[in-house]
């Protein structure tokens, strides 16, 4: 009797209140599936009009899309770019805005006496650094000795080719340089030739010429979505030298209960720069006490591609939003090469980083598959929660709902939101 009343209370909780019923969670037989084909984006259609073009640039009408990237191609003043993805193309916005600012600071008359002032400055000192280190840090003021301690994170582990050479960083050069990049809000670790000669120029004629650079001449369009979260690790960046960089990220890679060599292959990966290192190994630090974070990170190893590698990235990044914002991730797994999180909730998380795919076999293939290889990985769940940093199709999107999928779209600006407690303005889209 007792039993039979259990059960009758378990079937009427789950009529009543059918969220605590699992999800049915449905796999698709491929064969008769009708897909579509990626389509060609138009750029005037798809993109705000101050990302679109601008005085001195303009992205090629023409967007491609496939394998879940938009491909770009960007004519500008300052040279052709062609980014791969929407992070890339803000990213690339972003410095073509800063260039141009970096050019009409170059303009003024306070430049022109700053670069004088630099160049009666004490360069020979500088170049004696690297030719006869001992000899010469003896003249060197005291508060030099804190760079110094670097010197043996140095031989440690490297400088990358996105570093600033000893040198300038032992006279404040760098430092002066990594917060002029925050305040334009371009990365001071970019691949960007243009971008690192003109903030070279303005950075040292600030910095040893007393160059002064004021709110105004700062002052412009920003693409990228910037949460707390990001904010705080741009500021980590500014504030830090590379080797200082190193040491935080090792230590909160070990804080993980990581391997050392697992660590130490993401410090060393040659496709990582201090930048990607910061925001990955940040982004999973603050997610305190969740599990298979090593795993996460080992997997980041593998990258064959810059590109990859800031997909490893921005992933880190969707996770900790998710697990501050949304619901809690207690364990990482990865089902089908893609990391995802068991949360607290009963949900498997899925940080999709995409800029725009239709239902495509490729799409399919993926999601089926999870859903055929989650119950090894994850155990029970109530649902998968699918979320991606760009848009999908609306075919798409039907039929992940079919199969049990929750998605949500422009994740970032989603988690920018929340924030705020209100409803942002699309910077990527017209209205």
């Amino acid at each position: 009797m007792r039993n039979t009343r259990h059960t009758l209370l378990i079937l009427t909780a789950l009529l009543l209140f059918p969220a605590l019923a699992p999800a049915a969670l449905k796999t698709l037989p491929l064969e008769s599936e009708q897909f579509e084909q990626p389509p060609v984006l138009r750029a005037s259609q798809y993109l705000s009009p101050g990302l679109y073009e601008s005085p001195f640039h303009k992205v090629d009408e023409d967007i491609p899309t496939s394998g879940f990237t938009n491909k770009y191609t960007v004519i500008s003043k300052f040279g052709t770019y062609r980014p791969h993805g929407n992070t890339m193309l803000a990213k690339r916005v972003n410095e073509l805005h800063a260039i141009n600012r970096l050019r009409k600071m170059r303009a003024t008359d306070g430049f022109t006496q700053g670069a004088e002032n630099a160049a009666k400055g004490p360069l020979s000192a500088a170049k004696n650094l690297i030719t006869d280190p001992v000899d010469t840090i003896t003249g060197v003021p005291k508060g030099i000795w804190n760079f110094m301690e670097n010197l043996g994170e140095m031989t440690k582990g490297g400088r990358s080719k996105h570093e600033e050479g000893v040198t300038k960083e032992l006279i404040g050069f760098a430092s002066a340089k990594r917060k002029l990049a925050y305040d334009l809000g371009v990365d001071v670790y970019s691949d960007n030739k243009t971008l690192q000669k003109e903030l070279n120029s303005v950075a040292w004629a600030n910095y040893s010429g007393g160059f002064i650079i004021n709110a105004a001449m700062l002052a412009g369009p920003r693409f990228l979505v910037v949460t707390k979260n990001i904010d705080r690790l741009n500021q980590l960046l500014r504030d830090s030298s590379p080797e200082d960089l190193r040491r935080i990220n090792r230590e909160r890679l070990m804080w993980m209960n990581m391997e050392p060599e697992t660590a130490e292959a993401l410090l060393d990966h040659p496709l990582y720069s201090p930048r990607h290192e910061t925001f990955l190994a940040g982004s999973l630090y603050e997610m305190k006490g969740v599990g298979g974070r090593a795993e996460f990170v080992q997997r980041a190893t593998e990258a064959k591609s810059t590109n990859t590698a800031l997909i490893f990235q921005k992933m880190a990044e969707l996770m900790y939003e998710y697990h501050s914002k949304v619901d809690e991730i207690e364990r990482i797994v990865t089902i089908r090469r893609f990391p995802m999180g068991v949360t607290r909730g009963g949900a498997l998380f899925l940080p999709f980083v995409c800029d725009y795919e239709v239902w495509s076999p490729q799409l399919a293939k993926m999601v089926n598959e999870m859903v055929q290889e989650y119950p090894e990985k994850a155990g029970s769940i109530s649902r998968i929660e699918l979320w991606t940093t760009g848009t999908l199709s609306q075919k798409a999107k039907d039929r992940l709902s079919y199969m049990g999928f929750d998605v949500q779209e422009k994740a970032f600006e989603y988690m920018k939101d929340l924030e705020r407690g209100t409803t942002a303005t699309d910077t990527w889209h017209k209205p």
